[in-house]
């Protein structure tokens, strides 16, 4: 109970006795007005020089939230406006007696208005989370937590009324620093020793595209530099730049992203010029022997004029997806039914096992005699079999990828990390979490490798067992396959060589008991 003439050794002491008072009674007052000891002294108040530190006020005037100074607007009244102040007289006042403590001068308890404990809990100060509740807060927003569980998380472990706008404030003030589009203000954040960053600007200086290669990036293409794949992503940040991704496959089979860059233009020079930066910054750029997109990434004849000793081939999925938005009744003037075995026969096409095999496909198509169809055919995909049809790409190094469907999963797992169309500072923040995670992701693959040993079928010193023992469990998966044909093939006799140095085999014959 607080009473008049009741005194108090320090400002501590009396901030927890009115806490309690309040926490009890149900009530809000705050500091109306305040003298600090360090201010009465230079005033030269009486008592203040004797004072203790620990007093810290030499006087001050408390009022209820609801009181105070009454509220007046100097508004046109176009806009509504609301204030808590409501004429309530409730006061309490203290100030240094002559034993320099903190004594209570004034109190009146009187309010015009109901005082409960709803209304009290969901009063600004008591909703206000401490450091540590608001970091935590902080934190299971950038993990992307959703609000509704974070609301009632911190509500069962405060015991507050914590409102889903509280969390947007924490949120918005969390992100705040982040907020921005101004590359001399992130391209310091983004460099760290070995990394490559770099700016490509028009005449104009206005920005080209933004290149960004990790150290780490650069040694995985080192590592393994045979095989790129190239697709691009969007709406992923809000000047609406496409994240392009060069991926390659390592020795276990994982995806590995060695370079990632933002184009504002999706043009021929622009694209030409990232490429040659890349390849300005990779030294072993002419160990690629296979480079993977899609026939709709609009200058990827870039790659093949950059890449000279690389074979370009397309991604099947996008390919049979082209043939399906393509090849349609309107466009080809064909009827449904005639479509469908249109597309039936491309796809056998797609997967021919021999040069004879396509002729006699293409023919074939030829003789639908769907002439929309055949002049679509004959211009855009004859020419370009050797990039998309199985029967010419079986001899190239694919290490079994047929689509970019590995890029795919990646850029779903960006999209699922980075916060759609946000700030290049937020975007280069989150993106480099998702890059973290999915390097955590590989390294704990490779330690089950290097910890745990597949148990195979194969004794002990045969070859097979050697063959195990030395490559990676990705190598011997392809391997086991080829060891699977030696039971039912045989090498011709003559050992005939074809063109792409191999041998010629023959299918064993069945023995009838």
């Amino acid at each position: 109970m607080l009473t008049v003439g009741k005194t108090f050794e320090t400002y501590g002491e009396w901030a927890l006795t009115l806490k309690n008072y309040e926490d009890t009674n149900y009530i809000y007052f705050y500091k109306r007005s305040s003298i600090t000891i360090s201010e009465a002294k230079k005033k030269k108040k009486r008592k203040a020089a004797n004072c203790s530190d620990d007093v810290q006020y030499y006087k001050i005037d408390y009022a209820c939230a609801k009181g105070g100074k009454n509220f007046k607007s100097k508004s046109s009244g176009q806009r509504r406006h609301k204030t808590m102040q409501d004429n309530c007289p409730a006061r309490i006042k203290i100030s240094i007696n002559d034993n320099y403590q903190l004594c209570i001068t004034e109190i009146n308890n009187e309010h015009n208005h109901r005082l409960d404990e709803f209304s009290y809990k969901f009063m600004a100060r008591n909703r206000k989370l401490n450091p540590s509740d608001k970091e935590e807060m902080v934190h299971l927003m950038q993990m992307k937590a959703n609000s509704k569980d974070a609301q009632n998380y911190i509500m069962s472990k405060t015991n507050k009324i914590v409102s889903l706008k509280d969390i947007r404030n924490i949120k918005s003030i969390a992100e705040a620093p982040l907020n921005t589009n101004k590359l001399e203000e992130i391209i310091p954040k983004l460099i760290q020793e070995g990394d490559s960053v770099k700016i490509l600007r028009k005449s104009d200086k206005n920005l080209r595209a933004i290149y960004y290669q990790s150290k780490t990036m650069k040694q995985m293409f080192k590592y393994f530099p045979e095989i790129l794949m190239c697709d691009g992503t969007y709406k992923l940040n809000n000047l609406r730049m496409p994240l392009y991704l060069l991926l390659t496959v390592d020795g276990n089979g994982h995806s590995e992203i060695v370079c990632s860059f933002l184009l504002v233009d999706e043009d021929e020079i622009t694209l030409s010029e990232v490429i040659q930066l890349f390849k300005k910054e990779n030294a072993n750029w002419d160990a690629t022997k296979t480079i993977f997109t899609d026939k709709d990434m609009k200058e990827c004849h870039i790659f093949k004029q950059e890449f000279p000793d690389a074979r370009l081939l397309l991604c099947l999925f996008h390919t049979l997806k082209t043939f399906r938005r393509e090849i349609t009744v309107d466009k080809m003037k064909i009827s449904s039914a005639q479509r469908e075995q249109c597309l039936t026969l491309i796809q056998r096409i797609t997967y021919s096992h021999s040069d004879e095999e396509y002729i006699e496909l293409y023919q074939s198509l030829i003789n639908f005699n769907f002439p929309k169809v055949t002049a679509y055919y004959e211009k855009n995909w004859h020419d370009i079999k050797e990039q998309w049809v199985c029967a010419y790409r079986r001899h190239r190094l694919t290490f079994g990828n047929n689509t970019t469907n590995r890029l795919e999963n990646i850029n779903q797992k960006l999209k699922a990390g980075i916060e759609k169309l946000s700030s290049l500072d937020q975007f280069f923040t989150d993106f480099k979490k998702v890059l973290s995670s999915l390097r955590i992701e590989r390294d704990k693959e490779v330690h089950d490798l290097l910890l745990k040993r597949e148990i195979i079928e194969f004794k002990l010193d045969t070859y097979q067992w050697k063959y195990h023992n030395l490559i990676t469990p990705f190598a011997w998966k392809h391997l086991l396959q080829q060891f699977s044909f030696i039971v039912r093939y045989k090498i011709k006799e003559n050992l005939e060589l074809n063109e792409h140095e191999e041998y010629i085999l023959k299918k064993k014959t069945q023995i009838k008991k």
